[in-house]
């Protein structure tokens, strides 16, 4: 009776481990979950990958680059710049942010400057472990200046609006630390002279969240 007693006990215990490691990496709530209500993640996105950008009056450039844009090609493709975003989560995997970008490219006697915001509402989606799923759906507002460094002259700006669709895998190998891979659309809403800018990509990133 004593070892039957302790053999029971025994799976008792076992199973109740189980349980409480299963309930860890199911439960929307368990710490250091992705995604967790109230927790806030701060991430560093588009710092490298492959897009292609066009204008509805103008020319298209596609770009293969690392920590974003470079040269001239910031007036063509601004939605490339990387951004800093702060993401908070508000349960069932709801998550509201806000992310900025800026960049100042000096080349051929011109300097460009593009200033931006993309406010977004995103869903992540607990795949597996160490992976998740999280689109977003957002606008991406861009600023665009040039001017020269020759004196006497006058500078120019624009404006971009798009629709930003982002459907983001979030590949965490470490607790609390992941990376981004996505397919990102910036689709062109409006803009100086009802010039659009739509740009397609495949980007990268780094995040963090507590």
């Amino acid at each position: 009776m004593l070892a039957l007693a302790l053999v029971s006990a025994g799976a008792a215990a076992w199973a109740a481990g189980a349980s409480a490691a299963e309930a860890a990496t199911t439960d929307p709530g368990a710490p250091g979950r992705f995604g967790r209500q109230g927790s806030v993640s701060l991430s560093v996105e588009r710092l490298f990958g492959l897009s292609h950008a066009s204008q509805s009056s103008g020319p298209s450039t596609t770009t293969v680059s690392l920590m974003g844009s470079s040269g001239l090609e910031l007036g063509v493709a601004p939605y490339g710049v990387p951004r800093i975003g702060v993401d908070g989560f508000l349960g069932h995997g709801l998550s509201l942010g806000l992310a900025g970008l800026f960049a100042v490219v000096d080349q051929n006697s011109t300097t460009v400057t593009v200033l931006g915001l993309n406010p977004r509402v995103g869903y992540a989606v607990h795949a597996s472990d160490g992976l998740s799923l999280w689109p977003r759906l957002g606008l991406s507002y861009v600023n665009i200046g040039a001017s020269s460094n020759q004196p006497f002259t006058q500078g120019q700006s624009a404006y971009a609006l798009a629709a930003t669709i982002e459907l983001q895998v979030v590949v965490t190998p470490l607790p609390r630390v992941g990376f981004l891979v996505a397919p990102t659309f910036d689709v062109g809403l409006a803009g100086t002279n009802s010039d659009k800018v739509t740009q397609i990509g495949l980007q990268a990133g780094l995040m963090a969240w507590f």
